[in-house]
């Protein structure tokens, strides 16, 4: 399925769940940490949930416009590929941080290894840092790019610049161009207002098509 199918899936199901102007897009840069922090722990996985780089869809997401804390915080949930059934709700955040390039997540898988077959192919991704993330959100204010934003922003045609996170979701699915891993930027504000800390970046992937 080409990517134009395959978001138009997903927002049609996410519009007929939430009823409301949302975009569903997914940020290609593999997450750059993901490990049992100590036995007994559950799984962790960290990277960019969104940023403010042009989409395929030539849309931006201002990071710094998404309120997180309206809806999302309030349940913090996972899913895979934006399925909405038991099995594919494997995680829950812990944290999100943002930092000029964008919003970091940093999320738990729920259960062991082998009990959800979903969860064990996020981690088994995760692991070869081969997975990314994907979100939903709510548009509250959003317009053509302005002259500044056009300067700033070669090629969009649309910014959001206020926004209200719904969702998140684990994917392999590039929508966002940008595809580079990065260390965590140490100026991160995090909604459970702990500092972030610095990660070496791991490498760099390259999606063709």
């Amino acid at each position: 399925m080409k990517w134009t199918g395959y978001i138009k899936a997903k927002r049609d199901a996410a519009v007929k769940r939430y009823g409301a102007d949302v975009a569903v897009k997914a940020w290609a840069d593999p997450v750059f940490k993901a490990f049992t922090p100590a036995n007994g722990q559950p799984f962790q996985v960290e990277g960019y949930a969104t940023t403010d780089a042009v989409d395929l869809e030539k849309e931006v997401i201002l990071p710094e416009g998404i309120d997180w804390q309206s809806y999302f915080a309030g349940n913090r949930t996972m899913f895979v590929d934006h399925e909405y059934d038991v099995l594919s709700a494997v995680g829950k955040c812990r944290s999100l941080k943002l930092t000029p390039k964008g919003l970091i997540c940093t999320s738990v898988l729920i259960g062991g290894e082998g009990e959800n077959r979903k969860r064990d192919w996020v981690e088994k991704l995760a692991r070869l840092y081969t997975i990314g993330h994907s979100v939903v959100v709510q548009r509250i204010e959003s317009g053509k790019p302005t002259k500044e934003e056009a300067a700033r922003y070669p090629g969009a045609v649309m910014i959001t610049r206020k926004s209200k996170l719904i969702e998140i979701s684990y994917t392999p699915i590039p929508m966002n161009g940008e595809c580079q891993a990065y260390a965590v930027a140490d100026e991160a504000a995090t909604m459970n207002q702990q500092p972030a800390t610095a990660t070496k970046a791991r490498r760099k992937i390259v999606f063709l098509g």
